[in-house]
């Protein structure tokens, strides 16, 4: 039976509040599922600088491995679950996976198109392996998205060494940012900036526009790019505008919110007064690593097709 651990990473007090209904929401329902939090009271600052928070998330994810944890679940703080994740459970992929944002992109000269474009603030891990090559690639081969690039470069071979599931393509469920879909086939960019979100109730599901079950809302505003107004405007828009009643009702009474959470917005004082960043940032607008040297015309393609070669005897 696999031995199973959760794990949430912030840097800071900044995602205090979010990370209270992220953790709150997770336990509820997997009660069973022993949960880490790595905040600033355990985590090296100096690793978060010198490497950024992304490379440190999957860091401290890995060390789970080594108490003797051979199945652990990565979220973000900024996500909500609302209900158990079957999905991540009960599959044994070397990595379990979830969709990003419809679109293409390219990372060191290695296109992900849309269909495999995964977001690495929901993954699940069955082999630290494969921590420890994203966490190689994010020091020798650097990209402006971090631990999702790296993860994403890794997992678009097909011949890779490692197995891999998206557990929400071709699914019933959602468990990222399609969630946002009004239509697969049409940009998602306009609903995700229109409230409140049109998610309804059926059978004590969340539901979304394109009628899939909700088992993570991924908040993705961008929190790690944003200055203190911009922050504190957008988690109390999350608090107070993007969920529709019936939304807000499920969260409080289904995934275990305090209603409080709701109603008691983020103020200027919450905002940490030792917090301590690198100003420099990448192209995407986040925080850069002090020890990483970008190139951003660098091709590994050859590089990873060898690295990451299945070898058949």
């Amino acid at each position: 039976m696999n031995k199973i651990a959760c794990s949430f990473f912030y840097t800071d007090d900044r995602y205090e509040l979010l990370a209270n209904i992220a953790i709150s929401s997770f336990k509820t329902f997997h009660p069973d599922i022993d949960v880490f939090i790595f905040n600033k009271a355990i985590i090296d600052q100096e690793l978060v600088l010198d490497y950024t928070a992304g490379y440190c998330k999957f860091f401290y994810a890995r060390t789970l491995f080594d108490k003797g944890y051979d199945k652990v679940i990565s979220l973000g703080v900024d996500t909500i679950t609302c209900g158990k994740l079957d999905e991540f459970l009960n599959n044994n992929e070397d990595v379990l996976t979830s969709l990003d944002f419809n679109y293409a992109i390219t990372f060191n000269g290695i296109h992900i198109p849309a269909d495999k474009h995964i977001n690495a603030d929901v993954v699940c891990f069955n082999n630290k392996e494969i921590i420890d090559e994203c966490l190689l690639l994010m020091k020798e081969y650097p990209n402006e998205y971090f631990e999702q690039g790296a993860l994403n470069q890794i997992l678009v071979f097909d011949n890779i060494k490692y197995t891999s599931k998206i557990v929400d393509k071709n699914a019933e469920v959602v468990y990222n940012n399609r969630l946002y879909e009004i239509d697969p086939l049409k940009s998602i960019w306009g609903y995700h900036k229109t409230y409140p979100y049109n998610f309804k109730i059926e059978n004590n599901n969340l539901i979304s526009p394109t009628n899939k079950i909700i088992k993570i809302i991924h908040l993705v505003r961008g929190f790690g790019c944003l200055n203190k107004d911009q922050f504190i405007r957008e988690v109390n828009l999350c608090k107070t505008t993007i969920f529709n009643e019936q939304t807000k009702n499920f969260l409080i009474s289904i995934c275990g919110i305090n209603e409080n959470w709701f109603t008691e917005k983020m103020k200027p004082e919450d905002w940490p007064n030792d917090l301590i960043l690198n100003l420099k940032k990448v192209p995407s607008g986040f925080p850069s690593g002090r020890k990483l040297n970008f190139n951003k015309h660098l091709d590994i393609s050859s590089y990873l097709n060898e690295k990451l070669k299945k070898w058949i005897y």
